[in-house]
């Protein structure tokens, strides 16, 4: 590690604020395109999280997950449709979580269940819908806490109706749970919930 790597470190802390940190580095624009370049991934990691977008329109693109997120972290659009088909599902649920429209309309689709799980939490009713019946359980504990206090199945059929059923409340709260017979039951809060 250089000297200018070990001045950038030694003055980041990863406690506080980036945004007071990254004042005097944004003076040192020779200094940030030497870093930018470094071989130390904390080193570019830092340098991402300074945010300056000469060095995001680099970094979008770097080998490493934790140098990708923090550019996804910044949320500029023409990094978010880059790494929207990231092969890491960190940097697609960040995306997700972000809430663009037409990314959650393809990270609905995603084959990791994090990514759709925070797809769900984020609570378009269109996806909440579909994401109702997925194989994953932690998918559907989304939708579960996302329902605003509405099951999210198709109340027509009489199947769907009997998958439901009232759960004893815990701490004042009315719960229904919405089963799959295929895998784990999920919880939907119809009133406050404390846990």
């Amino acid at each position: 590690m250089n000297r200018l790597e070990e001045e950038l470190l030694a003055g980041f802390d990863e406690d506080g604020e980036t945004f007071e940190f990254a004042g005097p580095w944004l003076k040192r624009p020779a200094d940030l395109e030497k870093l930018v370049k470094s071989q130390n991934t904390r080193v570019r990691e830092v340098v991402a999280s300074i945010g300056r977008d000469k060095d995001l329109d680099v970094l979008v693109n770097d080998p490493e997950r934790d140098v990708r997120l923090q550019v996804a972290e910044w949320g500029r659009d023409k990094d978010a449709d880059v790494l929207v088909n990231d092969f890491d599902p960190c940097i697609r649920e960040e995306i997700a979580r972000q809430g663009r429209p037409e990314h959650l309309d393809l990270l609905i689709n995603d084959p990791d269940h994090s990514v759709r799980s925070m797809v769900a939490f984020l609570g378009r009713d269109k996806d909440l819908d579909r994401l109702v019946a997925d194989p994953n359980w932690r998918v559907r504990e989304s939708v579960a806490i996302r329902g605003r206090g509405r099951i999210y199945a198709d109340w027509r059929t009489t199947k769907a109706k009997q998958s439901v059923k009232k759960l004893p409340a815990s701490g004042g709260c009315k719960r229904t749970c919405l089963n799959n017979s295929q895998s784990w039951s999920v919880l939907l809060a119809v009133g406050p919930m404390t846990f």
